[in-house]
């Protein structure tokens, strides 16, 4: 009894362990991107995918349509906003994209227009998913009578209607183009209808949705119980599962079949079914021209890459440190918490093992592996697991970093705060450098190809010689945390952001990484070094780096399927069959490095637009004009590269030849513009890459000119020079008979002058005037004194005199005016016996040698006694004064005859005016040639409304020329 109890309880505790054995303990799924309404997705129901010739994605969705470049979504809304459940193209490539009822077709402007496809019956999308265009299934308003319909030339025309189609609900008909047999399914099996014979056959035994011909197994049928083959007597059922409703299946390139239902993403390969991922309402799937996997959803569109990166993910909140690999491929994650998982192909199962008496157990980063002997580092030492042993490093138990392996098959490992260590297999202690030695804390150790120990720091790095130490340090390399050997005695560090390559025992900076680290790196077989950053996974190309010192980085992230966050410091681990693993903070991914280092498909790229502009603000579209005014000498060109599996990598180059004949270098950026352009041809060329230059793409071009403008052309200098020779021979002509006309002017102007001084001359002679003069000199002759008649006569000879002497000059000084003025008013007084006196006041600030009009004052006392004191006035006088003004002189002669109005109505006066009209001319001349002008004046001098004489006043500006 007591045996049997045993056997029971043994028995038990067996099941039980096998039972947990089989535990899962991860979630595993593909890497895949998703776009959401955060990314620009504009609505989340995706119905329908496609790629056209381009290469762009579009999406049919409840409110409307979709383009997508890899970077952003273009919306186009049609105005009834109706659900977009297809989208096809005919044979020149144009799309038309359907909704229930309507056509909507892309204009080259980029906008939308709309066609009625019928006013009674309704595109079914559910069961026309596996028809090729022109073929689509239409039902009426009840959905009770469904039709098989043909559009040609956007006409829709009725094919076949039959009964089995009434009844296939949620199920998809399958056209055979290579039979023209048409596959209805339907509950209890396949109706299978030949277009040209017009029979039909039944095949019975499956409840089957959908079809898939297959290149090499043939037909396929989808059911919820599974997948079938058909042959020609029925169903082969191939794989037996239970699957939900609203199955499609493409074949994959490798021969692998792809579909979904209407939550889960399968691949069946092999005999084998495969669950890639859980998904929301899935509703269609498209692989692009790159392999890349789209899938349509009710919660945003995904993007599944090429399925290069598979995430393993806890369930529990556990966080997996290390992953190795043994030599029968069973794989043991290592985690935090302490446990040690192994992963088989048909188990996972934790592995039990002891801890030593240790409260808290966890594992580090930094694993390796020699022999199928695995040695973890702990905080408490390097835990060593050889087959079914476990047992700790026979050295001191401090917090150890990465482990390495060494060529002799010894592993070497760096403590914290002690060292490095190098132990054998068994763990027992080889050698021993203390941390002192290398004046640095130590983080990771490793020897070179030649023997010598290579330490790493927060310093910098450290190199053993013999028994001498070098410490090489610069400020690019400190925090060097990780590092590994390279070929030819390379030793390639991760220092903070910079990647260094000590190389013949000096550092080089080969690459900086903008707001990165660098926590852990790997080197491949085929010479490619894996760097782990904390935004993602960076591959660099070693041979091209030293063969013509180039640097090629391909970029992974969130963008193109690695969707795992921040990679754990040493979290590189090589597995088996050229596979990595890679752990971070929220999984563990592993993917195979030769998949992404193959030879990578250049983007295909596209010059999306041209514009121009006058002002580098405003732009206009070019359109498909080639030749532009010189005005429009700033040009934009907007182009992009289609590569959905390495949108981070998608570099540009691009030059303007006939301006700059170099290319660029490679830019991330979409646009080029180029200002300021001179007139001429130019060739706008672009290419495109994927971060190799083994993806680089075809150059793309754009020929182009600018006009120039008509003083920019060939002939504009010739004519510029004839008109320069024309016109400055019209300037010399006319400056010439400018210079012509002033002498003419001046001539003439002489001349004038010259007949006024005649005219005065003459005025001055006057028959009358002398003989009076001379007659009244005979009286004082003979009534008075020789003596007296003398004198007179002696006045009168200085008065002529100076009148011959002095009438042809234009002016002259205020001192001789008023000294002839006086002999000519003691002539007069001679003649007139005591009619009148005169008196002459000057203010004693007057310059006397100011110059002013000849005779004027003579002139204005010849008025005054003429005309003033005509008739018989007595007592008269005539008062000359001078006074200074503020830039002038001011003369007045003021006489207290008649007046001018009296002097007019006296009939006894005869007067020509010559005197003052002479006068009144040559200073109009004068001033002609001064700014500053003589002015005139006369005034009526009048007591209560009485005549009272006359006043006349020039004022004369200082400086005044007489010319």
């Amino acid at each position: 009894m007591k045996t049997r109890i045993l056997f029971l309880l043994i028995l038990t505790c067996n099941l039980s362990q096998t039972a947990s054995g089989y535990e899962n303990f991860f979630n595993i799924e593909y890497g895949y991107r998703r776009y959401t309404l955060h990314n620009g997705l504009p609505d989340m129901k995706i119905q329908c995918l496609h790629q056209d010739k381009d290469g762009f994605i579009w999406l049919g969705m409840n409110w409307g349509l979709a383009r997508f470049d890899g970077f952003d979504f273009s919306f186009y809304q049609p105005k009834e906003k109706k659900l977009i459940v297809r989208i096809d193209k005919n044979n020149s490539e144009k799309l038309s994209f359907r909704s229930s009822r309507y056509s909507y077709y892309l204009t080259p402007q980029d906008t939308l227009y709309t066609t009625k496809q019928s006013d009674t019956l309704y595109l079914n999308k559910y069961n026309s998913r596996s028809l090729p265009f022109p073929y689509m299934i239409y039902e009426n308003k009840e959905e009770t009578c469904k039709y098989l319909m043909h559009c040609e030339n956007e006409q829709l025309k009725e094919v076949l209607r039959l009964p089995e189609l009434n009844k296939i609900e949620y199920r998809k008909v399958f056209l055979d183009n290579r039979s023209d047999i048409l596959y209805i399914p339907m509950s209890e099996g396949v109706c299978l209808y030949d277009l040209n014979s017009k029979q039909k056959r039944f095949l019975k035994g499956a409840d089957i949705e959908s079809f898939l011909w297959h290149s090499t197994v043939g037909m396929l049928a989808f059911g919820q119980n599974g997948i079938y083959k058909i042959t020609n007597t029925g169903f082969e059922q191939l794989f037996k599962h239970d699957f939900d409703f609203n199955l499609t299946a493409m074949e994959y390139p490798d021969g692998s079949i792809v579909f979904f239902d209407y939550h889960n993403l399968y691949r069946y390969k092999g005999g084998n079914l495969e669950k890639l991922a859980e998904l929301s309402m899935i509703t269609d799937m498209l692989l692009d021209r790159e392999e890349n996997l789209w899938v349509a959803t009710y919660s945003g569109l995904y993007n599944f890459f090429q399925f290069d990166f598979q995430n393993y993910k806890l369930k529990d909140s556990d966080v997996v440190m290390s992953v190795l690999e043994d030599n029968e491929n069973n794989i043991y994650f290592a985690t935090l918490e302490g446990n040690l998982i192994c992963k088989t192909e048909t188990s996972e199962q934790k592995i039990s093992f002891p801890r030593y008496g240790a409260d808290i157990f966890s594992f580090s980063s930094g694993a390796a592996k020699n022999d199928n002997i695995f040695y973890f580092p702990t905080p408490a030492g390097i835990y060593i697991k050889d087959g079914k042993y476990f047992f700790f490093a026979k050295i001191p138990h401090y917090p150890f970093r990465k482990v390495e392996v060494t060529k002799q098959g010894n592993i070497l490992s760096t403590a914290t705060f002690l060292g490095v260590y190098e132990c054998d297999k068994s763990g027992q202690p080889v050698s021993f450098w203390p941390d002192d030695k290398f004046q640095q804390p130590v983080c990771h150790a490793l020897f070179d190809t030649n023997g010598g120990l290579i330490v790493t720091g927060t310093t910098g790095l450290s190199k053993t010689q013999g028994d001498s130490i070098h410490l090489f340090s610069n400020s690019k390399t400190k925090d060097s945390y990780v590092a590994c050997t390279g070929k030819n005695g390379d030793v390639w560090i991760g220092s903070g952001s910079h990647l260094n390559l000590f190389r013949n025992d000096s550092i080089i900076t080969v690459h900086t990484f903008i707001n990165d680290v660098i926590k852990s790196m790997l080197l491949t077989n085929e010479n490619h070094l894996l760097l782990a950053n904390m935004h993602g996974l960076y591959i660099f190309d070693i041979n091209t780096y030293n063969s013509n010192n180039k640097i090629q980085l391909s970029y992974y992230g969130q963008n193109n399927g690695l969707t795992i966050l921040d990679p754990q410091m040493y979290g590189l681990y090589p597995g088996n069959n050229g596979t990595v693993w890679l752990t971070a903070s929220d999984g563990v991914v592993t993917f195979e490095p030769s998949k992404l280092i193959r030879k990578t498909t250049p983007p295909v790229l596209i010059i999306q637009d041209s514009k121009i502009s006058t002002d580098n603000v405003n732009w206009m579209e070019a359109g498909t004009e080639k030749s532009f005014s010189y005005k429009y000498c700033n040009v934009l060109f907007s182009f992009i590269g289609l590569k959905y599996s390495a949108v981070e990598n998608v570099r540009y180059s691009w030059r303007l030849k006939g301006f700059q004949e170099e290319w660029s270098k490679p830019s991330r950026a979409k646009e080029a513009s180029f200002n300021n352009l001179p007139p001429g041809d130019y060739v706008f060329e672009v290419y495109t890459d994927a971060g190799t230059d083994d993806s680089r793409s075809e150059i793309q071009q754009v020929q182009f000119s600018i006009k120039p403008a008509f003083w920019q052309t060939v002939w504009f200098p010739v004519v510029l020079i004839l008109f320069l020779m024309l016109l400055t021979t019209g300037i010399a002509l006319y400056i010439q008979r400018r210079k012509n006309r002033r002498l003419l002017e001046q001539l003439e102007t002489e001349k004038e002058l010259n007949e006024l001084r005649i005219k005065s001359i003459r005025l001055r002679s006057i028959p009358h005037f002398n003989a009076n003069v001379l007659s009244a000199i005979e009286y004082y002759i003979m009534n008075f004194s020789k003596e007296e008649a003398n004198r007179l006569l002696n006045i009168y000879s200085e008065f002529i005199g100076r009148t011959l002497r002095e009438v042809d000059k234009a002016s002259r000084t205020l001192e001789e005016e008023l000294e002839y003025t006086e002999l000519y008013l003691k002539l007069e007084k001679l003649r007139f016996v005591d009619k009148f006196d005169y008196k002459i006041d000057i203010s004693p600030e007057i310059n006397s040698q100011i110059q002013i009009p000849n005779m004027v004052l003579h002139t204005y006392c010849e008025n005054a006694i003429k005309h003033g004191f005509a008739g018989s006035v007595s007592n008269g006088m005539i008062h000359i004064s001078v006074v200074k003004k503020e830039n002038s002189v001011e003369v007045c002669v003021e006489d207290n005859g008649i007046g001018r109005e009296a002097a007019l109505a006296n009939k006894n006066t005869r007067s020509t005016k010559q005197g003052l009209s002479i006068l009144n001319r040559q200073i109009e001349i004068y001033n002609t040639f001064n700014k500053q002008k003589i002015a005139q004046k006369v005034v009526d001098l009048y007591d209560e409304n009485k005549a009272i004489g006359t006043c006349f006043t020039i004022t004369v500006p200082n400086g005044f020329i007489y010319r």
